[in-house]
């Protein structure tokens, strides 16, 4: 069989049971997200083998006895610039710069990436030609700059509510980490979060995450599944690549679910609360920049104008 073929196939049959769970009671989820997640994983171990296998047989470099010093750079990424991103990205910009403490931010860009890191021709060409959104292109970005640089990657829409520093804790690898309970409709089971990740430069696990998603993008021109790295970190685990368990399962649990402020986003509220409860809020908070204006409360004491207030950006919704 091709390997155009086995990705069509893995691809529909994943998103077939995709659509199976949302109408399936909550017994039969659990059983629907093992199989779509094992389709897509069997997949990549095929079409990822020979990277695999180099990294299994220690052909390619490890850092693991070479301890890198901390990166002291936050990196985030927005495609056409920071001065040119919704209201609600400056205000996350913002407060990455006010909150993240002994770190300096390095906004990426279109214009600018090519300073920090030299991308494979492959994946540059192809989201070039649209073949690769701007969405997968910052996901092949992040692993190729935190490989190379290391740092803290956080996405554009990451908001950091209140001071903070970012330390290894021993732990070469750091990533909002939840406990139980367990959701298992993604496959990093809030084990990780690719929107927000910490490493020292040459970390191995980051070396196969690199060669991987290059591989991917060099035989391919179609996603397998949206949550590509993802599946591929979950490919690295599975067989302890770069020692991936170890660094997965070192990383300290959050005590706060990043998706608080998201799941109160369109909720009537004051700046004043706003305020208070960002006091208590100790975990970095992912949020969206896809605003629905519809759902906003018919007045202006929604988040996101509070947000962009408080993190000193004017909101065209002000404007209504």
């Amino acid at each position: 069989m091709s390997e155009l073929a086995r990705l069509i196939i893995a691809k529909y049959l994943a998103a077939a049971l995709k659509r199976l769970r949302r109408i399936s009671p909550p017994g039969l989820r659990r059983w629907l997200d093992a199989k779509r997640h094992n389709l897509v994983l069997n997949f990549l171990q095929h079409t990822l083998q020979p990277v695999i296998s180099s990294h299994l047989a220690g052909v390619t470099p490890s850092s693991d006895t070479k301890p890198e010093p901390r990166c002291k750079t936050t990196w985030s990424y927005w495609h056409h610039g920071e001065t040119e991103a919704p209201a609600i990205v400056r205000a996350c910009f913002n407060s990455m710069r006010r909150n993240i403490r002994g770190s300096r931010l390095v906004v990426l860009s279109a214009i600018n990436a090519h300073e920090y890191v030299e991308l494979d021709q492959a994946i540059v060409k192809k989201h070039t030609a649209g073949l690769i959104s701007d969405t997968h292109f910052s996901d092949a970005l992040r692993i190729r700059l935190l490989r190379d640089h290391g740092g803290h990657w956080l996405d554009a829409t990451v908001l950091v509510p209140n001071a903070q520093v970012i330390e290894p804790h021993g732990s070469k690898f750091i990533s909002p980490r939840l406990g139980a309970p367990v959701t298992t409709e993604y496959v990093s089971m809030q084990r990780w979060a690719i929107y927000d990740l910490y490493t020292p430069a040459h970390n191995a696990l980051f070396s196969f995450l690199n060669e991987a998603v290059e591989h991917y993008w060099q035989k391919h021109d179609n996603l397998v599944d949206y949550h590509l790295t993802d599946y591929m970190l979950e490919l690295a685990y599975r067989n302890n690549i770069g020692n991936a368990q170890a660094q997965v399962n070192n990383a300290p649990i959050s005590d706060c679910s990043p998706s608080t402020l998201l799941h109160e986003f369109y909720k009537p509220s004051s700046i004043t609360d706003l305020k208070k409860r960002l006091t208590t809020i100790t975990a970095r908070q992912k949020l969206t920049w896809k605003i629905e204006r519809t759902r906003l409360p018919q007045t202006h004491q929604s988040m996101p104008n509070h947000i962009t207030r408080l993190f000193s950006v004017r909101s065209s919704l002000d404007n209504g």
